[in-house]
């Protein structure tokens, strides 16, 4: 499929958004893009997050590990976005993070995204990020704390 401008437009905004409220500590602002189960995904392994706590927690986390790190700002862009069908966007796109106001990341990470329409906005359903290290989506993707699942699952 081709690249859609109308897609870009509706996926950068929700990544703006999205980084704002996150940066914030706006948790409900977050949590207005994800749906409810929700399957994120890095080297580290896949988390299907089957309640709100559940998502609420993987965000506290990573907004934590945000605020460990110093991180002011997120620079995110897409890359590509298209059209699965009406109501589902496929997207990818990337992340750089600005430490300390002044400093920039070595390297983006990039994300997959897919995304479905509903009633107040369209949300992220699953995402698969390339992520290692000390980023914060890979300190909260290894164990969200409170969850009872236990550890994640890991590819074989």
């Amino acid at each position: 499929m081709q690249d859609d401008a109308e897609a870009r437009r509706i996926f950068q905004d929700m990544l703006d958004r999205c980084g704002e409220a996150m940066l914030a500590g706006d948790m409900a602002g977050v949590l207005r893009w994800f749906t409810i189960p929700n399957t994120v995904e890095s080297f580290e392994g896949r988390r299907v997050l089957g309640t709100v706590e559940e998502t609420r927690d993987l965000f506290r986390t990573i907004m934590a590990r945000q605020r460990e790190l110093s991180i002011t700002h997120m620079i995110r862009k897409v890359t590509h976005a298209e059209f699965r069908d009406a109501d589902t966007i496929r997207a990818t796109h990337e992340t750089r993070y600005i430490h300390h106001g002044t400093v920039l990341s070595e390297a983006p990470h990039v994300g997959l995204s897919i995304l479905h329409r509903y009633p107040d906005c369209w949300k992220v359903h699953h995402a698969q990020f390339t992520v290692a290290g000390r980023n914060p989506l890979n300190s909260a993707i290894q164990r969200v704390p409170g969850s009872s699942d236990g550890p994640i699952s890991r590819r074989v």
